[in-house]
């Protein structure tokens, strides 16, 4: 039977005025990368407030295009959030 390789992070809380936590999100994806993870599971509140959605879409959808960060290209980015889905609701665009 084939092993697959989970990786799981939860409350990141994204806000502008807090970058260690964008830093903390980039070493998670760089662990993805370096244990070739099958599947990153982001759970519990991705942003802090609605507010933080839309200053910080720019930075998500750059961290999760497999084109623009070096994410093992088999890695499915599976979002699981309370406030995840009114939050990307006012950024339209981000999936």
């Amino acid at each position: 039977m084939p092993r697959i390789r989970c990786l799981q992070t939860s409350d990141v809380h994204l806000r502008a005025d807090r970058p260690e936590r964008r830093r903390a999100l980039e070493l998670v994806f760089d662990a993805v990368t370096a244990h070739s993870a099958d599947v990153l599971l982001i759970a519990g509140d991705l942003f802090d407030r609605s507010c933080d959605a839309v200053v910080e879409r720019a930075f998500v959808r750059e961290i999760t295009d497999p084109n623009g960060y070096d994410l093992c290209p088999r890695c499915a980015l599976v979002l699981k959030s309370g406030q995840l889905t009114a939050h990307l609701s006012a950024c339209s665009g981000v999936t």
